[in-house]
């Protein structure tokens, strides 16, 4: 759904196909080349193993660390140096060390137990810990909610978990990048930069990112080689030289206990960053557990019931122990789950449900999750299909609405791509296959407008968070190139006027726009 999304959306790279090795069926590929190289350097050593073995993920990891270790692969030693935390899970989480542990294990033995490798089994027990507890999800740059897999890398991995973090890590293939999450200002320019951190993939890095004796990763104002060549001075960060990069592992919108369960899940820590020394003061709802409505308290009512039937582990949505505060906890429980199993199944009722409860219920502000997420898998859900009205509505509230709540006074990569998906959206929008519902759009604003507005607003935004060298750098620069053809790819001095015009009357319709009516209407 998400690649599709990306494709109407006008994403260059959204509609490459991956084709899977002929030999183990596991392994996909986006290219040829990409399949040459990746045999090369790993994959004949793993690929006879998969064609017989149902490997998990970890074990696969493993499996192919363990056999680059025997053909000699140094890097390898750098995952080892990590911290593995064994002793941490095996205290606190028993049940994920045993699956760790085995995880390592199995790939020693699908390596037919290796004795060229100095002690064979914890070395790969070793490899799995340290793997599975430090290693960065990777996604789709161009949806950035597109799982594509895991990454583990010496650098970038030093770099620290917080709920208020400092930078933000894109993976915007084959380049990984951390950028500072706040304006950094050059004193001799006076321009905005956001600061580029670390870069794979193209054969360099920038030495912005230093890491000290005790292992961690930290901002420094060195100069950076950057991509095109030139050099990059007079980065002087927000942050003074010496501070700490945190970036966020899990999504740092969450309420405080499910962040946490997350990060025990998946990390095995618990965070205590400055955010969550709050606790879950931060977690409003839009009004108080007791004063739920009577009908909404019968249906948290029967919700406890069958939780409790399907024994469902409600540490994460928990509010507190009130009767009113267990039956928030339920709803919340509900519509969480309700989310989760309707973006992986891509069934539109049930987000439309969790929605449901949430806004009739009363209980959630649009900033709180899941609503935001709620309303980004169905706009995405929308687009798919083809419904340009409710998706572009959607849009409108998220970007307009509920991300200046949820993300104020900051720019990054998910903002970048809300602001795109309004401008394809309002593309979309002003075709004339859409006349009925252009008019009743340039009723409140003039919807043809838009698109160029969001244009320029994104030529401010992409410098300031993945930057021009980027895909939707190049994305972006296309798009202003079609849209201000006439006057030479830059928007002609005419239009500020109605540009300014413009933002007041869309932001005021944004604010009236109804999301139960809209999700009402679209069948």
């Amino acid at each position: 759904m998400e690649r599709m999304m990306a494709t109407s959306m006008g994403s260059p790279t959204a509609d490459v196909n991956v084709k899977a090795c002929n030999g183990c069926k596991r392994a996909r590929y986006c290219s040829k080349a990409c399949q040459v190289k990746a045999w090369k350097t790993e994959h004949k050593y793993q690929c006879k193993t998969l064609k017989h073995v149902d490997v998990v993920e970890p074990t696969r990891i493993v499996h192919k660390l363990l056999k680059r270790l025997q053909a000699g692969d140094q890097d390898v030693e750098a995952v080892l140096r990590f911290q593995s935390k064994q002793d941490d899970v095996k205290a606190q989480w028993p049940e994920h060390y045993d699956r760790l542990r085995e995880a390592g294990a199995a790939a020693w033995r699908n390596c037919d137990e290796p004795d060229d490798i100095q002690d064979g089994l914890e070395t790969a027990v070793s490899l799995s810990f340290n793997i599975m507890t430090n290693c960065l999800s990777l996604f789709d740059a161009g949806t950035a909610t597109e799982r594509l897999g895991r990454g583990f890398d010496p650098v970038l991995c030093t770099a620290n978990h917080s709920c208020d973090p400092n930078a933000f890590f894109v993976f915007d293939t084959p380049t990984a990048v951390f950028r500072a999450g706040r304006i950094i200002v050059s004193n001799r320019t006076r321009e905005l930069y956001h600061l580029v951190s670390a870069c794979l993939g193209l054969g360099f890095r920038q030495l912005v990112l230093e890491i000290r004796g005790d292992g961690v990763a930290y901002f420094t104002e060195r100069e950076a080689s950057c991509q095109s060549g030139t050099i990059c001075t007079d980065i002087l960060a927000l942050h003074a030289a010496g501070d700490e990069i945190f970036i966020s592992y899990k999504p740092s919108t969450n309420p405080f206990r499910y962040r946490q369960a997350e990060l025990k899940q998946f990390y095995y820590f618990e965070c205590r960053c400055s955010k969550c020394a709050q606790g879950d003061t931060l977690d409003g709802f839009n009004k108080l557990p007791e004063d739920l409505d009577f009908h909404w308290c019968a249906r948290a009512d029967a919700m406890m019931q069958q939780q409790a039937r399907e024994d469902v582990e409600m540490s994460r949505y928990w509010v507190n122990n009130s009767v009113a505060g267990r039956r928030v906890s339920a709803l919340q429980a509900d519509v969480f789950r309700r989310h989760q199993h309707g973006a992986q199944t891509n069934s539109v009722n049930e987000l439309k449900s969790a929605l449901r409860t949430c806004l009739e219920s009363g209980m959630w502000l649009l900033k709180r999750e899941p609503v935001p997420g709620i309303l980004r898998d169905l706009q995405s859900a929308y687009t798919t299909s083809r419904m340009l009205l409710p998706s572009f509505l959607i849009a409108l509230k998220r970007h307009f609405v509920v991300n200046l709540e949820l993300h104020p006074g900051s720019v990054d990569h998910f903002q970048l791509l809300s602001s795109y998906s309004v401008m394809h959206l309002a593309l979309g929008m002003s075709d004339p296959n859409e006349a009925q519902n252009l008019r009743e759009m340039e009723q409140h604003f003039k919807l043809r407008l838009l698109p160029m507005a969001m244009a320029i607003q994104l030529s401010e935004q992409v410098p300031l968070s993945v930057g021009w060298d980027s895909d939707m750098g190049h994305r972006v620069r296309h798009a202003c190139n079609q849209l201000f053809a006439p006057s030479g790819g830059t928007p002609p001095a005419s239009l500020t006027r109605q540009l300014n015009a413009l933002w007041p009357e869309v932001r005021a319709y944004a604010e009236r726009i109804d999301l139960l009516e809209v999700i009402n209407r679209a069948r």
